[in-house]
């Protein structure tokens, strides 16, 4: 479960390796891939039933849409279910960096998906879109999924 105090970092930029912050770190083989793609569809079928409507393609745009929707209709993240949301949207989010951008999935635990993060070991990036997605969801205020999209793509190009 993720906590207000543990999570104020989205993105790491020069380490040799993966940071060991949040335990052992275990390179996802093909197995765990396919798993991480069958919760991911089972998050993209509760957002498009919840949130879209209709089975259409999931969006970086999209899910910074809806976010911003939820903060304009009152979302409170210490009355919402933000580890739900997060760990849904942060999925969606993870999935669509792999699919467009690359990178390395690291694991830190087989029982939670919260400190996952995509390696990109040529130039030393490491990012949390788990944690990214947490902090969207815990302050209106927060850089956008869009923004953070975006520089990761700049960086890795």
């Amino acid at each position: 479960m993720l906590s207000h105090n543990n999570y104020l970092f989205d993105l790491v930029k020069g380490e040799e390796t993966p940071i060991k912050n949040f335990g052992k770190i275990y390179i996802v083989k093909d197995d765990i891939k396919t798993m991480l793609f069958e919760v991911e569809e089972e998050a993209r079928r509760r957002f498009n039933k919840f949130f879209l409507n209709s089975n259409k393609e999931i969006t970086i745009k999209s899910l910074e849409k809806t976010i911003q929707k939820m903060w304009n209709e009152g979302w409170n993240p210490d009355k919402g279910n933000i580890n739900l949301f997060s760990t849904d949207f942060g999925i969606i989010l993870t999935i669509i960096i792999i699919d467009k951008i690359g990178g390395q999935i690291i694991f830190r635990s087989d029982e939670n998906l919260n400190d996952l993060s995509i390696w990109w070991q040529e130039k030393k990036i490491e990012v949390f879109p788990f944690h990214k997605m947490y902090k969207r969801l815990l302050s209106k205020d927060e850089d956008d999924i869009e923004y953070f999209y975006n520089q990761i793509k700049k960086m890795i190009e």
